[in-house]
């Protein structure tokens, strides 16, 4: 908000000096005299006011000319297949619609350190605007718990935005040999494995293991594709992307041949049809809060869904530190260019992730991630058991 400018404006007041004569009683009046010419004083001739000198303007930033020719590198700390490498990949077919036609846009994958080093890739790259990178939520986590991850103060941060700024339907589903219900993983003791890239990164299941329940995370996957081969090779035998942006758009079979057994569901519920498609209902599958064995205290709940909320800032497109703010705005209005095209939208529902999809601009993240690091410091404490710091 911008504080009003106050002028002062000071004023010379001058002041007439009076001469007073007095009259001495009986003198005699002089005679008349005859006054001396008044002579002229000289003046100094008019000299006309100097003309203020027309300020040069400032060089308009022309991001057509800037970007013409220039390659472009969108940096994602997955592997390929899943859903970060996916939308940077369809972000590059319809980049070229809004940025000068002969820009060209290559997608790297650098994966590890649970998506750490595609993160640091991008923000200590050459701040010219032509690297970009989607970062995963886990490391505003932890920048917002912690404040050591280097290169993330979120003041000055150059977001450009998202394009899944959105609550997703998150379901856990088992391997239907193992069990077809959450009572009946309860009642027979089963032990149940699921994959992650690192903590931080599905609440759902971390959560459920905190508390005590039947669950082991197992992190050092390179992105939710490789947590899907682990379970259809049956290296684990639970997943938390079983809906239809990701189990069903990598293993479309595994709902034919009746494979997926629906657990607890978090975030946004799934859609009844999918549901349906599985041989379950939304009556038949609880929310996390709601299932057997597992004690949620108020503080957990509130903690948990604190998390959800910032599980919103997620896919973040984010420019190296240092950036000419022209450029980042530049990227900014193309951004929501792409985002927001029909064209985008459509190929985002043929990858499975319209449920998922929702724009965002960078200064509504922004103002997100900072509300995000004054959380209550003993909500901070609990979300701290799933980030810890570097």
């Amino acid at each position: 908000m911008k504080n009003p400018i106050r002028l002062l404006s000071l004023m010379a007041l001058s002041v007439a000096a009076v001469l007073m004569l007095a009259a001495c009683g009986s003198d005699p009046v002089p005679a008349p005299t005859t006054a001396a010419p008044a002579v002229a004083t000289p003046t100094a001739a008019a000299v006309p006011a100097a003309e203020e000198p027309t300020p040069t303007p400032l060089p308009t930033f022309d991001g057509d000319a800037y970007f013409a020719g220039k390659t472009i590198k969108l940096i994602t700390g997955t592997g390929p297949g899943g859903g970060y490498d996916t939308l940077l990949r369809i972000f590059s077919r319809f980049g070229a619609k809004y940025f000068p036609e002969d820009t060209k846009f290559v997608v790297q994958n650098i994966d590890g350190a649970a998506q750490l080093r595609g993160l640091r890739a991008v923000l200590d790259s050459k701040p010219d605007g032509f690297t970009a990178g989607a970062t995963h939520q886990r490391w505003f986590i932890q920048q917002g718990l912690y404040g050591d991850v280097e290169g993330l103060d979120f003041e000055a941060l150059e977001i450009i935005g998202s394009p899944t700024f959105h609550l997703n339907p998150s379901l856990a589903c088992i391997d239907s040999s193992v069990a077809s219900s959450w009572q009946e993983v309860i009642d027979k003791g089963i032990k149940l494995t699921t994959g992650q890239t690192g903590p931080g990164n599905q609440p759902g299941h971390e959560f459920v293991e905190y508390l005590g329940g039947p669950i082991k995370n197992v992190y050092g996957y390179g992105g939710s594709a490789e947590v899907m081969a682990a379970f259809d090779r049956g290296e684990i035998n639970l997943i938390w992307g079983c809906d239809t942006g990701l189990a069903n758009r990598l293993y479309p079979e595994w709902a034919l041949e009746g494979r997926l057994a629906p657990l607890f569901w978090w975030g946004a519920e799934s859609s009844e049809e999918w549901l349906a498609a599985i041989g379950s209902s939304r009556a038949e599958v609880p929310h996390v809060f709601d299932i057997a064995g597992v004690t949620w205290t108020d503080l957990d709940k509130q903690a948990f869904s604190s998390w959800e909320t910032i599980s919103l800032i997620s896919r973040t497109f984010l420019l190296p530190p240092g950036i000419d703010p022209a450029v980042a705005d530049y990227w900014r209005e193309k951004f929501k260019l792409v985002v927001q095209d029909e064209e985008f939208i459509a190929a985002v529902e043929v990858a499975g992730y319209l449920e998922a999809y929702g724009y965002a601009g960078g200064p509504e993240i922004k103002e997100a991630l900072i509300n995000m690091s004054t959380l209550p410091d003993n909500i901070k404490a609990v979300l701290q058991n799933f980030a810890p710091s570097n």
